[in-house]
């Protein structure tokens, strides 16, 4: 059974002043962030790829600065007793190591828990900082009311990635625990899980792996439960084709090729986001990057006109 480990100089904290020593600052600025913490968030709504929004609920002033010092200073120092299997926002793993794992599947059932962080109530927020931290009832309060919003962890938030992490670790433990007996791969990528192994475990097992889910309290949203199979599907593992060396994969390279002609074509040039795409492709396939950045800088547009080079990767 996996373990979480809390370093001692963070573990036990039972006052507010030694709360305020650790994160540089006085009791009073602490309470003062704490009572007022709900003022200190200007929520926007983002664009997700599907064209659905989701709300960022952004914190700002005072109560962000508190956030990245609680971050920095008790939570990732927890990073060091997550298990290998736990890959998303964790200092030196990535998409990559995750995908990577998962490098000699045949097949693939891949599950993302629905609304993760809308899942995580501030109870259990209270629940991590005065058990798994042994915080005093009053220490776990005030970090509740500084690492939570409207009864759940705030998107935008530093802290929220790894409060979420330490939540969900009994139920990511359980599935670990369940891959193993069944000869299988197991890796989280914040809420987006991956399963893998040879096709008939996998398929067989995959229901299991959601009743695990749902006896957690937690569900699975539909449209990505979905068991895939090598030579019939295309494998892919957090947008990474699996392997030792995991890379976009091609329909994807293809998707951003025909984005970048559109614009050259459209505007001469190509936005920050497609740009910053091509740079994030570069970081996993060089090759690929090259060929994009190849036609964003042409002597002439796609549609035959003429352009000066406008990108670098």
């Amino acid at each position: 059974m996996d373990l979480i480990i809390i370093p001692t100089h963070i573990r036990a904290i039972q006052t507010t002043a030694r709360l305020a020593r650790l994160l540089g600052t006085t009791p009073a600025h602490l309470e003062a962030v704490a009572e007022g913490a709900k003022s200190f968030y200007q929520p926007f709504p983002k664009r997700k790829p599907n064209g659905k929004t989701r709300r960022i609920d952004n914190p700002t002033g005072d109560l962000r600065v508190l956030q990245v010092r609680i971050n920095r200073r008790m939570l990732a120092p927890v990073h060091a007793s997550f298990p290998p299997y736990m890959t998303g926002a964790i200092k030196g793993r990535s998409t990559r190591t995750n995908a990577r794992q998962h490098a000699s599947a045949d097949a693939l059932f891949k599950f993302d828990l629905r609304d993760c962080y809308g899942s995580i109530s501030d109870g259990h927020v209270h629940s991590m900082w005065h058990k798994i931290f042994e915080c005093s009832a009053e220490v776990a309060t005030l970090l509740m009311k500084l690492t939570s919003v409207d009864k759940g962890i705030p998107q935008g938030a530093s802290t929220s990635p790894t409060i979420a992490n330490i939540v969900l670790f009994p139920l990511l433990s359980d599935l670990a625990e369940q891959a193993e007996k069944n000869d299988l791969r197991f890796t989280m990528f914040v809420d987006d899980g991956t399963i893998s192994g040879k096709p008939s475990p996998v398929r067989q097992t995959a229901g299991e792996f959601i009743d695990t889910v749902i006896r957690h309290g937690y569900a699975i949203s539909s449209r990505k439960n979905i068991v895939l199979r090598k030579g019939r599907d295309q494998l892919t593992v957090t947008g990474l084709r699996p392997g030792l060396e995991p890379k976009p994969p091609r329909a994807y390279i293809e998707e951003i090729r025909r984005r970048v002609i559109k614009e050259k074509n459209s505007t001469g040039n190509i936005s920050l986001s497609t740009a910053g795409t091509i740079a994030y492709i570069k970081s996993y396939d060089q090759k690929a990057a090259e060929k994009l950045a190849s036609l964003v800088n042409g002597k002439r547009r796609p549609n035959g006109g003429t352009s000066k080079a406008l990108y670098r990767p």
